[in-house]
């Protein structure tokens, strides 16, 4: 039987939503190696899914979480990262399942990939070549700012189309992981996060000017750590923490490390967020 790009998603869907009945437990990574099964059988028929650009793509601009620099991380790698490896990674799986059309394995190329195009940026401002090729309006903008952290808050103001009162950023900075997230406070709309501005025009392009400028500028006095930057009337503040490092846990297959409703990674988001909100 061939399976083609819609019956791939049905099938993945229903695994998903019954994993005890395929997999045995309720976990992505279980997920992850039954999906690459179906390969060893025929790969003449089954659709040629290019799942590491359509996860990749979809966590950096649901969760605005990308590979620092070029590393050599797939997607799947990526998914449990962010969401771990039980139902609530299963959840956030069907979720992307729902939203996004299958992309073939030879529509993109290495080029086109989120961490490539990040890794242009980061290229291009620390070694001016022309080896590495980034667009003029790239280069126009990363040519202006200061290699500094409040050069940040210009970068993503550009991203806000209304005025804003306060503008807080969250830079998680991880050995292979990046997280760029902001919140701002407008009269119009109270807080926003930067998630509800995913279909606004020119987002994606913005975000990957802010993710690689972010990259320039990491701090590498340790591995993990977390840098706030607020702004209020014109005044900046930062404040870093460095977090805990569990990639040995992590790049183990069979660890578990979302036995909760949300990963570390996600919950440490999260927290941060109602603090600024609950202020």
């Amino acid at each position: 039987m061939n399976i083609d790009r819609e019956a791939l998603k049905e099938n993945l869907i229903k695994v998903s939503e019954r994993p005890a009945l395929y997999i045995g437990e309720s976990r992505l990574d279980y997920l992850e190696r039954f999906y690459y099964g179906w390969g060893h059988l025929d790969t003449e028929k089954i659709y040629p899914w290019n799942a590491d650009f359509d996860i990749q793509r979809w966590l950096f601009i649901n969760e605005s979480a990308s590979i620092a620099h070029a590393a050599t991380i797939n997607g799947w790698l990526l998914l449990k990262r962010c969401y771990g490896n039980r139902q609530y990674a299963l959840n956030q799986f069907r979720r992307l399942l729902d939203e996004i059309p299958f992309s073939a394995c030879d529509e993109y190329e290495l080029k086109d990939t989120v961490a490539c195009q990040i890794y242009q940026i980061y290229a291009h401002y620390h070694w001016n070549s022309g080896n590495y090729p980034v667009d003029a309006g790239i280069k126009g903008i990363i040519g202006k700012e200061e290699k500094d952290y409040e050069s940040i808050i210009p970068l993503v103001s550009r991203m806000i189309s209304e005025k804003y009162n306060k503008l807080w950023v969250y830079l998680h900075y991880e050995h292979y992981f990046l997280q760029v997230r902001f919140l701002y406070f407008s009269e119009e709309s109270g807080w926003v996060d930067n998630a509800e501005l995913i279909y606004k025009a020119n987002y994606y392009y913005d975000l990957l000017i802010l993710h690689g400028y972010a990259s320039i500028i990491q701090n590498e006095r340790h591995k993990n750590h977390i840098i706030t930057i607020y702004s209020e009337k014109g005044k900046i503040n930062m404040a870093e923490k460095e977090t805990d490092d569990d990639w040995h846990s992590i790049f183990n297959a069979d660890a578990d490390i979302s036995t909760c409703d949300k990963s570390p990674f996600i919950k440490t988001y999260t927290e941060w967020k109602s603090s600024i909100i609950n202020r």
